[in-house]
């Protein structure tokens, strides 16, 4: 019995953890997004580098 509900508990334990991980990355991605929109009004070089900086990121985020 101990184990079962053990177990349950992991599983929802890491469900828990997947919801927050894509919570936190949406929130990342609309504050990237916001300043890519901030950058759109200055130059085109500095929006590419930030798109790679902020490619760079999620995928980092997303490995752990």
């Amino acid at each position: 019995m101990k184990e079962k509900k053990k177990t349950i508990m992991c599983k929802w334990l890491d469900h828990i953890r997947k919801k927050t991980r894509l919570l936190q990355l949406q929130l990342q991605e609309r504050h990237i997004l916001k300043q890519l929109r901030l950058l759109d009004k200055r130059s085109r070089r500095k929006r590419k580098i930030y798109k790679r900086q902020f490619v760079q990121q999620t995928l980092k985020i997303q490995i752990k």
